[in-house]
């Protein structure tokens, strides 16, 4: 007997395919997506006017390529006052952070890398408002948006 003539068996549960109203179309996950990045784009957007008047940096920390082209291309907001470093910049993301919220010369610190826990979050919000500033995680915003 050749086994590698064979075909295999694969076992299908049919039950998946009664109900597809339990899984989102794939259209569906795009819509839902593309609705969560536009909002964190106006949500980046309104921050940054928010504290336009704020003497110091506005730093973003790995804004997608997409975000900063949305900032450029914005007349409004304060282009020479916003401070970028990419993602290929930040080995160390919690030591930016500190020396940013520290230093005195930066005053909103905008976290659009990746999601830090709510506690790391909590604990960088204290430590801007030890300093004077404030600090942003993008991945957690809400619609509405409050200084401390």
């Amino acid at each position: 007997m050749n086994y590698l003539l064979e075909t295999p068996t694969i076992a299908i549960d049919k039950s998946c395919n009664k109900d597809k109203s339990l899984m989102p179309s794939s259209a569906e996950l795009n819509s839902q997506t593309n609705q969560f990045i536009n909002l964190q784009q106006k949500m980046l957007v309104q921050l940054i006017k928010q504290h336009q008047n704020q003497s110091g940096w506005i730093v973003l920390l790995a804004p997608t390529a997409f975000m900063i082209k949305l900032l450029a291309s914005n007349n409004q907001l304060p282009l020479h006052k916003i401070l970028v470093i990419h993602k290929s910049q930040l080995t160390k993301l919690n030591a930016v952070i500190n020396a940013a919220l520290t230093s005195g010369k930066c005053k909103v610190v905008i976290n659009c890398s990746q999601p830090l826990t709510d506690s790391v979050n909590h604990g960088y919000q204290k430590l801007a408002a030890q300093h004077q500033a404030w600090f942003y995680p993008l991945d957690n915003l809400r619609p509405s948006l409050k200084s401390h």
